[in-house]
């Protein structure tokens, strides 16, 4: 329960058809018409309209984005969203790796303008994730990569007018989205992602999705990069045609979590279970614990599967403040923080709550994985609740 990747699967989930297809080639038409069958119930359960492509690529949804960075980066200077380790991490390997010219662009939360026709953002606030930057000049003819949901902070960023009026091409990076989040395709041009969030499938496949101006820039760019030939992006993995064996297995999960996931009533009833978790944990817990993305990020940019908590405020109707009130009025370091989390987070095993420490790059936290796989959670938050009482 709660752990951010594999998370948990479905309670319908069967192994049944795990074994189904193996011995056989992945090049055999058997597996070749299955992955393009993977393929459309991508397709219908995200919504994305039929003439997008989708293709696979061995590696998680690191292989996958970064293939497209590789294949299609380059032919103009580039800005990267930064709002969290994720896109962070992008922006070094756009910036520092492949020697694309442009600069990260900070924070994430208002990006304003003073009009259509300039360039630039400006007002910005201050996040944890860099320092101020006021008036940046931004270029909307430059490629822009950003990351929709930040899986370690759980903050989410699709600003339609912002995109809209971008002419570059638009790299995202939906792993923590995907059958969470509503996603207007429309506005993307190259997405990735794989399959260990929201569906709690197993994360050696990653998934590209390319826009009909995506595939028009595909087929008259000549890559900048020399590429390895499992990263290369062609019409071939379009139609089921992998560039290198993928794991049968994996493949076989995608395809079971998929139809359950259609099965359950597709993404709106997804989105919702998403909400009312969000809700039941809020609900029990705010009064202990202060979220993250309420502190430092406009509620309007929660994401809906992510709950990261971090422990700087202690409610007065659980934490008995004549005995704690010397370390609660004192600022806790970070490695202190950081000791209590772990301590929390081990603890919790035993109640079969798995793997809530937060990500060690980011601010020391709670994380709580919350999406449609996860229901009937009130028995363990009240278990989590009783065990902070315990540590602190």
């Amino acid at each position: 329960m709660f752990c951010s990747g594999p998370t948990k699967k479905y309670a319908e989930f069967s192994s049944y058809n795990l074994l189904e297809g193996l011995g056989r080639s992945h090049r055999s038409d058997l597996w070749e018409n299955k992955i393009q069958d993977i393929y459309s119930l991508i397709k219908k359960s995200l919504q994305i309209p039929d003439n997008y492509q989708i293709g696979f690529i061995n590696g998680s949804a690191t292989a996958a984005i970064d293939s497209l960075f590789w294949n299609f980066l380059g032919s103009k200077p580039c800005h990267v969203l930064e709002t969290g380790v994720f896109s962070k991490r992008w922006g070094n390997e756009i910036f520092n790796v492949l020697k694309i010219p442009g600069k990260s662009i900070q924070p994430i939360n208002l990006i304003k303008q003073t009009n259509s026709y300039q360039n630039n953002f400006d007002n910005l606030n201050n996040t944890n994730y860099g320092p101020n930057v006021l008036n940046n000049r931004f270029n909307y003819n430059y490629d822009f990569v950003f990351t929709m949901v930040e899986t370690t902070n759980g903050s989410r960023w699709f600003d339609k007018n912002v995109l809209n009026k971008i002419q570059g091409l638009k790299f995202c990076d939906a792993t923590s989205a995907v059958f969470c989040e509503n996603i207007d395709w429309n506005l993307l041009d190259y997405t990735a992602f794989s399959f260990q969030k929201a569906l709690g499938a197993e994360a050696g496949i990653g998934c590209v999705v390319l826009s009909p101006k995506a595939i028009d820039h595909m087929n008259n760019h000549n890559p900048k990069f020399p590429t390895p030939r499992f990263l290369q992006i062609n019409h071939s993995i379009f139609q089921g045609k992998l560039n290198n064996t993928p794991s049968l297995i994996s493949l076989n999960d995608i395809a079971i979590n998929l139809s359950i996931f259609l099965n359950k009533g597709g993404l709106p009833n997804a989105i919702k279970q998403c909400k009312l978790n969000q809700s039941q944990i809020m609900d029990i817990l705010s009064p202990t614990l202060q979220c993250i993305n309420c502190n430092h990020i406009n509620t309007n940019h929660n994401a809906n599967a992510i709950l990261c908590m971090e422990m700087s405020q202690w409610g007065n109707n659980l934490i008995n403040h004549n005995i704690y009130s010397d370390k609660i009025s004192k600022n806790i370091i970070d490695e202190e923080k950081w000791r209590i989390i772990h301590k929390v987070a081990k603890q919790s095993e035993q109640f079969g709550i798995f793997d809530i420490a937060g990500h060690p790059e980011d601010t020391p936290c709670w994380r709580f994985w919350i999406g449609p796989t996860i229901d009937k959670i009130q028995s363990y938050i009240n278990q989590f609740i009783d065990i902070i009482r315990d540590a602190i």
